[in-house]
């Protein structure tokens, strides 16, 4: 009876929290473990929304980062669940991971429309418990560091990628960063680490390329956290990093045959992606040939599985390729990546040929010799590419 008025309102705010979330178990429980339909996926993420929102104005900053990254589950670019996360992170020792997320409602907001958030997000600035904006950014180091990278400024990209990479893993901010939860924080701490990695192998430090491009596959692993992108776009990523890998293990001298065979197993389940898939099938293809031994025969497991990568590999580009084909009278990128499709699929079918002969299977690098005949007349005839001068004197 001594309760306050506004206790009495936040206990009806927690009420009213914990009948949303019997509302969002009822929608889920009938589904009985199906996917959801649109129409009931946005019925649970209004559900959760309403609850984070609720649960904010209640002052209870578990339920709401809880709920909103609930709701984020469903749609991981909503704009008003990444405005509660930052609100409550206002609040606690945080304020960079406040202005990250507050970052976020305000890219996602103008990307919908938004206006009415966007204003409230200024207006969220000036009040007094409002994070500093001149407070360490890990996201902006992350972009800037990935440009300076592409840009060949590699000191200025290590610097960058290592100072944010150095800030996520301190516990204070939730660290290490295999241990942060969200997925674009995940997706953020991944992206540092692989640009790191990247650097670092231009640089020629491959040992710690190596150990933080391990860290950024171990992101992609299952875990309680979740994985920082979605389907497909996860293969994609998995399937780059692996092939990166590869390469970094090959250049200290160990086996980059298990990194380039994951890359494979990753971009195989996205659809699509035809090119990539050629270039890790390609990648494998010629990495096995190397380890098949002249007097090899068709029981050898190596000699199999290169001559199955390889010819899987020229069927990818082929079908990149083709796919390519309506945009080339308009586009002269089109056509520069056309031509490199050519070339990556006459390299597939050479290093098959020269392995078959290598191993006495002449008669079997003559049919595929046959069968890619048709390539000549793809390849551009100034200046001539080495690989089509390799399957010129394959032919001799």
């Amino acid at each position: 009876d001594n309760i306050s008025p506004r206790e009495e309102q936040r206990s009806k705010f927690l009420e009213a929290v914990g009948m949303y979330r019997r509302a969002d178990t009822l929608i889920s429980r009938t589904a009985e473990g199906r996917r959801l339909s649109p129409d009931d996926q946005q019925l649970v993420l209004q559900c959760r929304l309403n609850a984070a929102c609720l649960a904010l104005k209640a002052g209870n900053g578990t339920a709401t980062i809880s709920l909103s990254e609930e709701a984020l589950d469903i749609d991981d670019e909503n704009p008003h669940a990444a405005f509660f996360i930052a609100q409550t992170l206002a609040h606690k020792p945080q304020p960079n991971a406040s202005l990250h997320w507050l970052e976020r409602a305000k890219c996602w907001a103008q990307k919908r429309g938004e206006e009415e958030l966007l204003k409230q997000a200024g207006e969220f600035l000036r009040m007094p418990h409002a994070p500093n904006p001149s407070s360490p950014n890990p996201r902006q180091w992350v972009q800037q560091g990935i440009a300076h990278f592409k840009q060949r400024r590699l000191q200025e990209a290590l610097r960058l990628l290592g100072q944010a990479v150095e800030f996520m893993d301190d516990k204070e901010h939730g660290g290490p960063l295999e241990h942060l939860r969200g997925k674009p924080l995940r997706a953020l701490a991944f992206d540092a680490l692989e640009a790191l990695a990247e650097a670092l192998a231009a640089e020629g430090n491959l040992e710690d390329a190596q150990r933080y491009g391990r860290r950024a596959a171990g992101l992609l692993g299952p875990s309680a956290e979740g994985p920082p992108f979605h389907l497909p776009d996860l293969h994609r990523r998995e399937g780059l990093i692996f092939l990166s890998l590869g390469h970094m293990a090959k250049a200290v001298g160990d086996d980059p045959l298990p990194d380039w065979r994951q890359a494979v197993s990753a971009l195989e389940k996205h659809e699509g992606e035809f090119a990539l898939q050629g270039r890790a099938l390609l990648q494998l293809g010629s990495c096995l040939a190397e380890h098949v031994n002249s007097d090899a025969r068709s029981e050898d497991i190596f000699l199999d599985d290169a001559c199955t990568s390889l010819e899987s590999a020229a069927r990818r580009f082929a079908r990149a390729r083709n796919k390519l084909a309506e945009l080339r009278s308009a586009d002269e990128a089109a056509e520069a990546r056309h031509t490199d499709l050519v070339l990556n699929e006459l390299t597939a079918v050479v290093t098959a040929v020269s392995l078959l002969c290598r191993v006495g299977e002449e008669k079997e690098a003559g049919k595929v010799l046959e069968m890619s005949a048709y390539l000549q007349d793809l390849v551009p005839s100034d200046p001539v590419p080495q690989a089509a001068d390799a399957w010129a004197e394959q032919c001799r």
